[in-house]
């Protein structure tokens, strides 16, 4: 199989996906969703999408992280604590102790959000 041909073939994919994303829009659909399936199955997502209804307009509301306080809290908590693991991995294989400072920032970050939300959780719990 020539290179050039590949290229030109997995451009068609791709722009395939592009207008699957917007005919999935034009159906009230995700976008995203719908270019990452259209990747992978390409003219059968694109059949799919034709022959599906339209979406309803008053679809479920997608849920915000920051829509009270405790949800705030978690979420600072759960990255900072995500960061500092990944930053903590980078320390085991790469012996780059110039991320040790980082990490304990952001693992000190994490706890110190996550003891918030509990104590917003709990304060929501009693209201």
């Amino acid at each position: 199989m020539d290179q050039s041909s590949w290229t030109v073939n997995s451009g068609g994919w791709v722009v395939l996906a592009l207008v699957n994303a917007g005919l999935a829009e034009q159906k009230n659909r995700s976008r995203l969703t719908w270019f990452l399936v259209s990747l992978f199955i390409g003219p059968l997502a694109t059949f799919l999408i034709v022959v599906w209804q339209r979406a309803p307009v008053d679809a479920i509301e997608p849920l915000h992280p920051f829509t009270n306080r405790a949800d705030r809290w978690l979420t600072l908590g759960t990255v900072s604590v995500v960061i500092a693991l990944a930053l903590g991995v980078l320390l085991l294989f790469t012996v780059n102790w110039a991320a040790a400072i980082p990490a304990i920032v952001f693992l000190l970050l994490g706890v110190w959000a996550l003891v918030l939300y509990g104590r917003a959780a709990a304060e929501a719990r009693r209201e």
